[in-house]
C-alpha cells in the first residue's frame, strides 16, 4: 500500500478547497453529501460540517495505516516534490519507470478553451503552456493518452470528447468511485 498524508491537514485541505472551486466547491459538496449518516449525526450542519469530515477522515487514515498489516510506504507529500515521490516508489516496489505519452502539440491546442457546467454553474478554462495543458490555473494535465490526462496533485482525471472531428466537452472524473458517482464523471460544455 502507498499512503500520502501531510502533517498539517488543515493546511492540505483549505489548499484543496482553494484549488476546487474555494465557498462553491464547499457548498456544492454539501449539499451532495448532507444527507449521509454523518452528516445527519452530527450537531454542527452546514459547509463547516464538510470541512470536518475531511478534519476526521485524514485523522482516521492517519490511525488506520498504522494498523494495517502489508508492506506499506508512507510518503509526507506536502512539499509536493512529485518527481522524488515517484523514484521513491519506483525504488521500494522495484518498479520501471514508463513515461506519459507525448501528444502533438496541434492536438493540445484543440483542447484550449472554456468549459461550463449549467448545474453547479462552473466553468473551468484549458490553457496552453509551455507546451503543457493546464487546469484550475495552473494545474498541470499530464497525458494518459490523447483525449485523456491526470493531475498528479489530485485524484482528477480529465477526458476530452470529440464529436465530428471538434472537442465539445470535458468530462472531470474523480478516481475516487464512490466520489465520482458515475464512470462518466462530471461534464463541461465548450463555450469558448
Amino acid at each position: 500500500m502507498i499512503y500520502f498524508y501531510q502533517t498539517d491537514p488543515q493546511k492540505a485541505i483549505q489548499t484543496m478547497i482553494d484549488i476546487r472551486g474555494r465557498e462553491e466547491f464547499l457548498v456544492r459538496k454539501h449539499n451532495e453529501y448532507k444527507h449521509e449518516n454523518y452528516f445527519v449525526n452530527r450537531k454542527e450542519q452546514g459547509v463547516n460540517s464538510h470541512i470536518a469530515f475531511f478534519l476526521d477522515y485524514a485523522a482516521l487514515a492517519n490511525e488506520i495505516v498504522k494498523e494495517v498489516k502489508i508492506n506499506t510506504l508512507i510518503i509526507e507529500n506536502s512539499n509536493k516534490d512529485y518527481d522524488s515521490y515517484e523514484q521513491q516508489l519506483l525504488n521500494s516496489f522495484n518498479l520501471s519507470y514508463i513515461p506519459d505519452p507525448t501528444v502533438d502539440r496541434g492536438i493540445l491546442d484543440s483542447y484550449t478553451g472554456t468549459y461550463h457546467n449549467q448545474d453547479m454553474n462552473l466553468s473551468v478554462t484549458i490553457e496552453l503552456i509551455n507546451d503543457c495543458l493546464t487546469i484550475f490555473g495552473s494545474k498541470r494535465l499530464k497525458p494518459k493518452s490523447d483525449s485523456e490526462f491526470y493531475l498528479n496533485d489530485m485524484s482528477v482525471v480529465t477526458r476530452f470528447i470529440k464529436e465530428a472531428g471538434r472537442v465539445i466537452r470535458l468530462n472531470i472524473l474523480e478516481k475516487d468511485v464512490y466520489a465520482n458517482k458515475s464512470n462518466d464523471g462530471t461534464a463541461f460544455e465548450r463555450i469558448s
